[in-house]
């Protein structure tokens, strides 16, 4: 027998953690969504993978571009 392999609890626990934090980004991606003036949109790509486009802050150099996060 493989002892390398995890335990059954082991990978409930890893499936509990994982189901907490995908209820917890649909939460977050749906605030961004309700609020459009701060300035962040959030796209769903898949179910491990979102895009984040950001406007430049105001008063700064970056203020009127927009940046793209994966």
């Amino acid at each position: 027998m493989n002892n390398n392999c995890p335990k059954r609890d082991d990978m409930n626990h890893i499936k509990s953690e994982y189901n907490y934090f995908a209820r917890r980004i649909d939460k977050e991606l749906k605030c961004l969504a309700s609020n459009p003036e701060i300035g962040i949109k959030a796209i769903r790509i898949s179910q491990s993978l979102c895009k984040i486009i950001m406007n430049g802050p105001s008063d700064s150099p970056f203020e009127g571009g927009f940046f793209i996060f994966d």
